[in-house]
Protein backbone atom coordinates (compact mmCIF):
# COMPACT_ATOMS: atom_id res chain seq x y z
CA UNK A 1 0.00 0.00 0.00
CA UNK A 2 2.66 2.57 1.16
CA UNK A 3 4.93 2.03 -2.18
CA UNK A 4 0.93 2.30 -4.62
CA UNK A 5 0.94 5.81 -2.43
CA UNK A 6 4.43 6.66 -3.14
CA UNK A 7 3.86 5.99 -6.69
CA UNK A 8 0.96 8.18 -6.80
CA UNK A 9 2.54 11.08 -5.07
CA UNK A 10 5.29 10.80 -7.36
CA UNK A 11 3.16 10.82 -10.33
CA UNK A 12 0.88 13.81 -9.39
CA UNK A 13 4.11 15.47 -8.95
CA UNK A 14 5.88 14.52 -12.43
CA UNK A 15 2.37 15.98 -13.82
CA UNK A 16 2.56 18.89 -11.51
CA UNK A 17 6.22 19.49 -12.69
CA UNK A 18 5.44 19.01 -16.41
CA UNK A 19 2.56 21.72 -16.39
CA UNK A 20 4.80 24.15 -15.00
CA UNK A 21 7.82 23.98 -17.06
CA UNK A 22 4.95 24.02 -20.28
CA UNK A 23 3.53 26.99 -18.47
CA UNK A 24 7.05 28.73 -17.80
CA UNK A 25 7.96 27.95 -21.64
CA UNK A 26 4.93 29.09 -22.86
CA UNK A 27 5.43 32.77 -20.83
CA UNK A 28 8.46 33.59 -22.01
CA UNK A 29 9.34 32.12 -25.47
CA UNK A 30 10.66 34.15 -28.06
CA UNK A 31 8.19 32.16 -30.12
CA UNK A 32 4.98 34.71 -30.56
CA UNK A 33 2.49 36.12 -32.77
CA UNK A 34 2.91 38.90 -34.59
CA UNK A 35 0.35 40.98 -35.88
CA UNK A 36 2.38 42.52 -38.59
CA UNK A 37 3.25 39.16 -40.46
CA UNK A 38 0.39 37.30 -39.29
CA UNK A 39 1.34 34.08 -37.78
CA UNK A 40 4.03 33.23 -34.79
CA UNK A 41 7.64 33.76 -35.75
CA UNK A 42 11.22 34.18 -33.84
CA UNK A 43 12.36 37.50 -34.32
CA UNK A 44 14.85 39.94 -34.12
CA UNK A 45 16.12 43.04 -35.38
CA UNK A 46 19.48 45.06 -34.98
CA UNK A 47 20.36 48.97 -36.64
CA UNK A 48 23.37 48.33 -39.51
CA UNK A 49 24.78 51.84 -40.25
CA UNK A 50 25.28 50.82 -43.93
CA UNK A 51 22.79 50.46 -46.37
CA UNK A 52 20.25 47.83 -47.30
CA UNK A 53 22.30 47.07 -50.60
CA UNK A 54 25.51 46.59 -49.01
CA UNK A 55 24.16 44.51 -46.08
CA UNK A 56 22.12 42.20 -48.27
CA UNK A 57 24.85 41.57 -51.07
CA UNK A 58 27.11 40.67 -47.88
CA UNK A 59 24.76 38.39 -46.31
CA UNK A 60 23.85 36.88 -49.91
CA UNK A 61 27.62 35.45 -50.21
CA UNK A 62 27.80 32.32 -48.16
CA UNK A 63 31.53 32.56 -47.46
CA UNK A 64 31.01 35.88 -45.45
CA UNK A 65 29.30 33.18 -42.84
CA UNK A 66 32.15 32.17 -41.25
CA UNK A 67 33.00 35.72 -39.97
CA UNK A 68 29.52 36.54 -38.32
CA UNK A 69 28.07 33.23 -37.66
CA UNK A 70 28.24 31.72 -33.78
CA UNK A 71 26.38 28.65 -34.51
CA UNK A 72 27.36 27.53 -37.79
CA UNK A 73 31.01 27.20 -39.05
CA UNK A 74 30.98 27.38 -42.37
CA UNK A 75 28.41 27.25 -45.82
CA UNK A 76 29.07 25.71 -48.20
CA UNK A 77 26.46 26.39 -52.01
CA UNK A 78 25.48 22.89 -53.44
CA UNK A 79 23.94 23.90 -56.44
CA UNK A 80 26.40 27.27 -57.64
CA UNK A 81 26.42 25.34 -60.92
CA UNK A 82 23.02 26.06 -62.24
CA UNK A 83 22.23 29.33 -59.50
CA UNK A 84 24.30 31.66 -57.85
CA UNK A 85 25.13 31.88 -54.37
CA UNK A 86 22.58 34.19 -52.97
CA UNK A 87 19.88 34.10 -55.38
CA UNK A 88 16.53 32.54 -55.69
CA UNK A 89 16.47 28.93 -56.05
CA UNK A 90 20.03 28.68 -54.46
CA UNK A 91 20.97 25.86 -52.40
CA UNK A 92 23.28 25.57 -49.41
CA UNK A 93 24.53 23.46 -46.62
CA UNK A 94 24.82 24.68 -43.18
CA UNK A 95 28.17 22.81 -40.91
CA UNK A 96 27.96 23.72 -37.24
CA UNK A 97 31.76 22.30 -37.14
CA UNK A 98 34.86 22.56 -39.76
CA UNK A 99 34.93 18.84 -40.01
CA UNK A 100 31.48 18.98 -41.39
CA UNK A 101 30.40 15.91 -39.05
CA UNK A 102 27.98 15.96 -35.98
CA UNK A 103 25.32 18.94 -37.18
CA UNK A 104 24.47 20.16 -40.91
CA UNK A 105 21.31 21.29 -42.17
CA UNK A 106 20.06 22.44 -45.87
CA UNK A 107 18.50 25.67 -46.83
CA UNK A 108 17.02 26.77 -50.37
CA UNK A 109 15.96 30.06 -51.01
CA UNK A 110 12.16 30.38 -51.42
CA UNK A 111 11.71 34.09 -52.31
CA UNK A 112 13.81 37.00 -52.76
CA UNK A 113 13.40 40.51 -53.31
CA UNK A 114 16.12 42.82 -54.29
CA UNK A 115 17.50 44.63 -51.08
CA UNK A 116 14.82 43.90 -49.19
CA UNK A 117 14.11 40.06 -48.13
CA UNK A 118 14.89 36.64 -48.44
CA UNK A 119 12.93 34.15 -47.82
CA UNK A 120 14.89 30.52 -46.93
CA UNK A 121 13.63 26.53 -45.99
CA UNK A 122 15.64 24.85 -44.04
CA UNK A 123 15.54 21.11 -43.93
CA UNK A 124 17.91 17.92 -44.40
CA UNK A 125 18.63 18.07 -40.65
CA UNK A 126 21.07 15.85 -39.75
CA UNK A 127 22.93 15.18 -36.57
CA UNK A 128 21.26 17.47 -34.60
CA UNK A 129 20.18 16.86 -31.08
CA UNK A 130 16.85 18.98 -31.77
CA UNK A 131 15.38 17.88 -35.39
CA UNK A 132 12.44 20.70 -36.07
CA UNK A 133 11.41 19.13 -39.56
CA UNK A 134 11.26 21.87 -42.22
CA UNK A 135 11.16 25.81 -40.92
CA UNK A 136 11.20 28.89 -42.95
CA UNK A 137 13.47 32.26 -42.28
CA UNK A 138 13.91 35.21 -43.60
CA UNK A 139 16.28 37.74 -43.95
CA UNK A 140 14.52 41.18 -43.75
CA UNK A 141 16.71 44.69 -45.09
CA UNK A 142 14.61 48.17 -44.41
CA UNK A 143 15.70 51.43 -45.20
CA UNK A 144 15.70 53.42 -41.84
CA UNK A 145 17.44 57.02 -43.50
CA UNK A 146 19.79 55.24 -44.89
CA UNK A 147 21.00 52.64 -42.59
CA UNK A 148 19.74 49.26 -42.89
CA UNK A 149 17.11 47.90 -40.22
CA UNK A 150 18.25 44.36 -40.46
CA UNK A 151 15.14 41.02 -39.04
CA UNK A 152 15.87 37.38 -39.06
CA UNK A 153 13.08 35.73 -38.43
CA UNK A 154 12.43 31.78 -38.03
CA UNK A 155 8.92 30.21 -38.46
CA UNK A 156 7.08 27.01 -39.98
CA UNK A 157 5.52 26.49 -42.82
CA UNK A 158 3.05 24.60 -41.31
CA UNK A 159 -0.25 26.27 -40.08
CA UNK A 160 -1.72 23.41 -38.38
CA UNK A 161 1.95 22.15 -35.83
CA UNK A 162 0.54 19.27 -33.64
CA UNK A 163 1.18 19.86 -29.80
CA UNK A 164 4.19 18.14 -29.38
CA UNK A 165 6.14 20.05 -32.59
CA UNK A 166 4.79 23.49 -31.82
CA UNK A 167 6.10 22.92 -28.09
CA UNK A 168 9.48 21.82 -29.57
CA UNK A 169 10.07 25.12 -30.82
CA UNK A 170 9.05 27.06 -28.18
CA UNK A 171 11.34 25.16 -26.35
CA UNK A 172 14.06 25.90 -28.99
CA UNK A 173 12.97 29.20 -29.21
CA UNK A 174 15.26 30.68 -26.87
CA UNK A 175 18.35 29.78 -28.14
CA UNK A 176 16.93 30.52 -31.36
CA UNK A 177 16.68 34.16 -30.36
CA UNK A 178 20.35 34.26 -28.38
CA UNK A 179 21.86 33.22 -32.11
CA UNK A 180 20.01 35.50 -33.67
CA UNK A 181 20.77 38.46 -31.37
CA UNK A 182 24.60 37.38 -31.27
CA UNK A 183 24.69 36.92 -35.10
CA UNK A 184 23.02 40.41 -35.34
CA UNK A 185 25.42 41.99 -33.33
CA UNK A 186 28.24 40.87 -35.32
CA UNK A 187 27.27 41.28 -39.01
CA UNK A 188 26.98 45.24 -36.89
CA UNK A 189 30.51 44.97 -35.90
CA UNK A 190 31.88 43.87 -38.75
CA UNK A 191 29.69 46.85 -40.96
CA UNK A 192 31.28 49.33 -38.11
CA UNK A 193 35.27 48.52 -37.55
CA UNK A 194 35.66 46.77 -40.95
CA UNK A 195 33.94 49.15 -43.51
CA UNK A 196 32.45 46.42 -45.51
CA UNK A 197 31.31 47.74 -48.76
CA UNK A 198 29.70 44.88 -50.47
Amino acid sequence: MKSKGTFKISLILSSLFLIFVIVLVSIFTSYKWDSSFGYKLIKESILINNSTQTVYNYLGNSNNAKNWSVYVDHISPINEDKVADGYLGSIRRCFKNSDEKNGSWDEEILFTEKNKLRRLSCFNFQNLIYNPGILNTEQIYQDKDGACLLTFTLFSPNNELGIWEEFKIHLGSFRTAYIFRKNLNNIKNLFLYYNIRK
